[in-house]
């Protein structure tokens, strides 16, 4: 887990905590989550700091000095008051892993700047549309944007054929893009609680496919059925959730897969 208390890289800051004395320099982890700040003025000049963790805070912009920290890895932002993500997070181009849920943020192209993330959790905010530019996250294997307002799913999303795990549930997804196939190596795909009425047979294609989710959408019954015996009976699929389908469907899944 990100930010682990006992590792011994990290550090866990007290009200008395001088962030810029020079032992604290040596430190990769810095863990500031719980401290109720509303703004975040220290000196992070720190070049071997990897991780840094200020969730459930009441932080209203991302803090410019956090922009600095070229080498930083993975930042967790998760439970603040953010409304904007600035265009200066280019700067952390080394980062692999980014936590900016339960924040208000509406615009994500800032986001398609960090072409090294392999992790983008970005659930409960106001998104509506997910940026045209996010095929250009090539390395991203972990994507969540779930409860938010997004109507459609780019085309070009299928390009990010690392992807490991999509969770987009709790949307207002009226359609899945028929070249969804695409993502050969996804193996986790959550689209429940959307506005879906069919999915696209080119669906069952994604081989590695270990987990889908898809309840509470408004699938039609013979042609989700359809789409199961199309692809999927041709190979070994180890646990497919299909919740709250007919009776028939579930019984396919558990009998013949």
């Amino acid at each position: 887990m990100l930010l682990n208390k006992n590792n011994k890289d990290g550090i866990q800051s007290n009200d008395n905590d001088d962030l810029t004395n020079n032992k604290q320099h040596e430190h990769k982890i810095i863990n500031y989550a719980f401290k109720n700040i509303s703004s975040f003025n220290y000196k992070l000049n720190f070049n071997c700091l990897l991780e840094l963790n200020l969730n459930n805070n009441k932080l209203t912009r991302i803090p410019d000095n956090i922009f600095n920290l070229v080498n930083l890895k993975k930042l967790n932002l998760r439970r603040n008051k953010i409304i904007k993500i600035n265009s200066q997070i280019h700067k952390l181009n080394n980062l692999d892993f980014f936590d900016i849920s339960y924040n208000f943020i509406k615009d994500t192209k800032p986001i398609t700047y960090l072409t090294n993330l392999q992790s983008l959790i970005i659930n409960n905010n106001v998104i509506y549309n997910i940026d045209s530019n996010f095929y250009k996250l090539k390395k991203l294997r972990v994507l969540s944007i779930e409860n938010n307002y997004i109507t459609n799913i780019p085309h070009n999303l299928t390009k990010m054929i690392r992807l490991k795990v999509l969770i987009i549930c709790h949307n207002n997804i009226s359609n899945i893009p028929n070249d969804m196939y695409k993502l050969l190596n996804l193996k986790v795909l959550d689209i429940s609680h959307n506005q879906i009425t069919k999915l696209p047979v080119e669906l069952g294609s994604i081989f590695n496919l270990r987990k889908f989710y898809s309840e509470y959408n408004k699938l039609n019954r013979t042609y989700t059925l359809s789409v199961l015996r199309c692809e999927w009976n041709k190979k070994k699929i180890y646990k497919i959730l299909y919740h709250r389908l007919p009776d028939d469907i579930i019984y396919i899944i558990l009998h013949y897969y």
